[in-house]
């Protein structure tokens, strides 16, 4: 949990402090530079596209008292297979799913791809359904 909330620290003081909301092009060559420096000074956690996805991880959950209670129950590599999920109530549905039951990887991956959001859906009669057992649960962004 704490590896969690460093790579969202890090995303989100790269998003707001380095970046500041400058273009895309100046954006990707400061990451990169910046991917350098930290795996020369900490090691290999900091490539470039680790930064990236810290970054996303930041955009998508802004919120450091939602991120908190989702990484005390996800890893790493959890968050960075839903960060290629663009619908939320899907990447939630996941993330929920993964916390709760204890997900690997692996098996986060096996369930993305075996399309278990659409055949539960399907299952509970539509997303109000779903919505309702998610809330019973405890849904990712801690609502």
């Amino acid at each position: 949990s704490e590896l969690v909330m460093l790579y969202w620290s890090i995303g989100r003081r790269i998003r707001e402090d380095v970046l500041g909301g400058e273009r895309a092009e100046y954006g990707k060559a400061v990451v990169k530079r910046l991917a350098e420096q930290l795996t020369e000074r900490y090691g290999r956690g900091y490539s470039g596209r680790n930064l990236f996805r810290m970054m996303r991880f930041a955009e998508l959950w802004p919120d450091e008292r939602i991120v908190s209670p989702l990484a005390a129950q996800l890893t790493w590599t959890n968050v960075c297979e839903a960060l290629s999920i663009n619908d939320q109530r899907k990447r939630d549905f996941y993330l929920t799913f993964a916390a709760h039951e204890r997900w690997s990887k692996r098996t986060l991956r096996a369930q993305i791809d075996g399309k278990l959001y659409e055949r539960t859906i399907d299952a509970r009669g539509g997303v109000n359904g779903l919505e309702a057992e998610l809330a019973a649960r405890g849904t990712a962004d801690g609502t």
